[in-house]
């Protein structure tokens, strides 16, 4: 595994949750695409909430394929909001280590 400089790179680890949660969320709004096209389970409910937000979203493979992308799309970015937001607030330190300052004994 690679390791990053989180000092040269600040927005690694972001940039990696954000690709968990967005393959996570993608793959959810797929299943259920897909579960809703074969049964009459409570997921035909819960596409048509999700169809009114993300276009194009049904219970089909189509739509199971729509729904990947829009999840995909739709977590990355939030995820990426909520860092800037948390970053914004001071919720990153970095720690510097410099030569010129010893740290307190």
């Amino acid at each position: 595994m690679v390791r990053v400089d989180e000092t040269e790179y600040p927005w690694s680890k972001a940039i990696r949750l954000a690709l968990a949660l967005g393959i996570v969320w993608g793959a959810a709004m797929f299943l259920m695409a897909v579960v809703a096209s074969y049964t009459t389970t409570y997921a035909h409910e819960m596409v048509r909430v999700f169809a009114s937000i993300y276009w194009g979203y049904e219970a089909s493979w189509a739509g199971a394929l729509l729904g990947l992308l829009w999840g995909f799309v739709d977590a990355f970015v939030g995820t990426l909001i909520v860092a800037a937001v948390y970053r914004a607030l001071g919720g990153v330190q970095h720690r510097h280590a410099h030569a010129s300052h010893p740290s307190p004994a």
